[in-house]
């Protein structure tokens, strides 16, 4: 599974990337030329508000960012289009409780493949929405801890992935809607609801986290096309 994703992380970058050595007569994805299946490239980067399904957590504030690309699907409708990304995304959950201070941390490389629909609301602006799956592979990341333990204050910190830990990888659904101003600037959120459990019952984190915990992601956007 982390050789599949791995190179799906590594094709999505490569087709992103050899795209963005050639140059299109034009670079206006609406209604009119999203029939002759357009593909256009770029960048996107943001911010994650993110928690941890089933447990006391708070909610965590990330990082994301990554390259991105959207094709044209006439056959779908018109202003139909398919979008795939790779995003290295920072999720977690952190907890201020009455006797420390509990952080987790991780790194996805996040690859969400959505089909969407974008309504041309006039030659400046437009509006669009599209949903679909994602598929992430954890990198890694950081459980820590400050606080008190056995009457006195005490540190600790421990990698999140490996055995009897964090599962590497996730799988689930999400959505996005946004608007697209001169054709180029896109601002975005968006919600990820993972749908694999993080861990197995006999985790390491099984009892702090809580049982059958999923990722949960809500985000803010912004992104540049070409």
């Amino acid at each position: 599974m982390k050789k599949v994703l791995l190179s799906m992380a590594f094709v999505t970058l490569g087709f992103v990337f050899a795209n963005a050595q050639g140059r299109y007569e034009s670079r206006h994805y609406n209604q009119e030329n999203s029939s002759s299946g357009n593909i256009r490239y770029g960048f996107v980067a943001g911010m994650n508000v993110s928690n941890i399904s089933s447990s006391d957590m708070d909610s965590k504030v990330g990082l994301r960012f990554g390259v991105k690309s959207e094709i044209g699907l006439p056959g779908l409708s018109e202003g139909g289009y398919f979008e795939v990304a790779a995003l290295i995304d920072s999720k977690g959950a952190e907890n201020d409780g009455a006797t420390g201070y509990s952080k987790y941390t991780s790194y996805y490389i996040d690859i969400p493949c959505h089909i969407g629909y974008k309504y041309v609301v006039d030659e400046n602006v437009s509006l669009y929405g599209n949903a679909g799956p994602y598929f992430a592979l954890g990198l890694f990341g950081k459980s820590r801890y400050y606080g008190m333990k056995d009457d006195s204050y005490t540190s600790y910190s421990s990698s999140l992935f490996g055995d009897n830990k964090m599962n590497r990888w996730d799988v689930g659904l999400g959505f996005q809607v946004g608007a697209e101003i001169n054709e180029q600037v896109q601002v975005s959120m968006g919600y990820d609801f993972g749908l694999t459990s993080l861990y197995d019952d006999n985790s390491h984190f099984a009892n702090s986290l809580g049982g059958n915990s999923k990722n949960r992601n809500f985000y803010l956007s912004v992104g540049f096309l070409f």
